[in-house]
């Protein structure tokens, strides 16, 4: 994993939040933060030669448009 940004309605939430994420496994972390009320998370990590994302569906929202 490179890199974990979670969103929440509390900030000691997302940071606890961010710092499990990043020691599990990209898509099991997603899972966690599905379950949690008012977070969505972006997780950046390498498969393969590759450099890819996974997020929860909420997370898009939060993210600025390169429009």
């Amino acid at each position: 994993v490179f890199s974990v940004t979670v969103i929440s309605s509390n900030a000691t939430l997302a940071d606890v939040v961010s710092t499990t994420a990043f020691l599990m496994e990209p898509e099991m972390a997603v899972e966690m933060v599905k379950r949690l009320p008012l977070t969505e998370c972006i997780i950046y990590y390498q498969q393969e030669d590759e450099i890819v994302s996974i997020r929860t569906k909420g997370i898009t929202s939060h993210l600025l448009s390169s429009n």
